[in-house]
């Protein structure tokens, strides 16, 4: 028989079988997770689609207090509803890489798995990051049908439903973000937070957000600077360059790259710092 210590190679069986025992072992956690991000977002969709519909007038003037206009607002503060917590549950949920590893009970019970370091790191991959993404979505397109019928059933005036990946359009729209640096944003945090829980296996989401904090500040002056220093070379030389121009083409090349770059090395490092963990526990 193989074992993570003499075979680093893959096998889609093994693979198989370890995504297998990962999600039996933590379904019922996951089921409880799932029921938990529902209930709060059913909570925040209904209170959006209320507190628009009572701040904003019906019948104060003809345009101003048209249903299209009404159910405009109401779409936007959904999407932004949708984006903020998908950036917090995605977190939490990639803060749980590497939570198999937080007591001696359970880095036992993992040094007896003979799958490779890579095996068990693409298990973890598809529960915290692709499943909790996916499983995101469906919370989502769930909670938002549950608005939908809620509003109908107490004769209260809604938007119709706003699908998920609606709601990437609609951010993009209000805010001149691209869909694809939003997708990269939140690939980004991802990542963070799984190597933050190769770091920290104990209380990982809030060790993780404190490191972050000083990262992103970090990440923030560094592009602030850069930005100036442009902005310095192409006045200095007379040229005369628009702000849109410059925000579309440096602010967003810049974000876009860093991201995918960060995201990168954070997997990579995670994946280095659960073999070694796996070699110190063997030893």
């Amino acid at each position: 028989m193989n074992t993570a210590a003499s075979s680093q190679t893959f096998c889609g069986a093994r693979f198989a079988a370890t995504l297998r025992r990962d999600w039996r072992m933590e379904r019922s956690a996951w089921g409880v997770r799932f029921l938990a991000m529902f209930g709060v977002l059913v909570l925040f969709v209904l209170v959006t689609s209320w507190f628009v519909h009572k701040v904003v007038p019906e019948e104060s003037e003809p345009y101003y207090g048209s249903t299209v206009y009404i159910d405009g607002i109401e779409k936007i503060g959904l999407a932004f509803v949708c984006y903020f917590f998908l950036s917090i549950f995605i977190s939490l949920g990639a803060s749980l890489f590497h939570s198999g590893y937080g007591t001696a009970g359970q880095r036992l019970n993992e040094l007896m798995n003979p799958a490779s370091t890579l095996e068990r790191f693409a298990s973890r991959f598809v529960i915290c990051i692709i499943g909790v993404t996916v499983a995101y979505g469906l919370c989502w397109e769930l909670a938002d049908w549950t608005r939908v019928l809620v509003m109908h059933l107490f004769d209260r005036p809604a938007a119709p439903h706003v699908g998920f990946f609606e709601t990437f359009g609609v951010v993009s729209s209000k805010t001149g973000y691209i869909t694809g640096l939003i997708i990269c944003g939140t690939a980004c945090s991802q990542a963070s937070y799984a190597l933050g829980s190769t770091i920290w296996p104990k209380l990982s989401f809030l060790k993780t957000f404190a490191a972050m904090f000083v990262v992103q500040s970090i990440y923030g002056m560094a592009i602030g600077y850069a930005m100036s220093y442009f902005l310095a070379a192409h006045i200095g030389s007379g040229d005369v360059i628009s702000a849109p121009a410059i925000h579309t083409s440096m602010g967003y090349t810049i974000l876009l790259v860093g991201s995918v770059v960060w995201s990168l090395f954070c997997y990579i490092t995670a994946y280095f710092r659960m073999r070694e963990d796996e070699i110190i526990d063997r030893m």
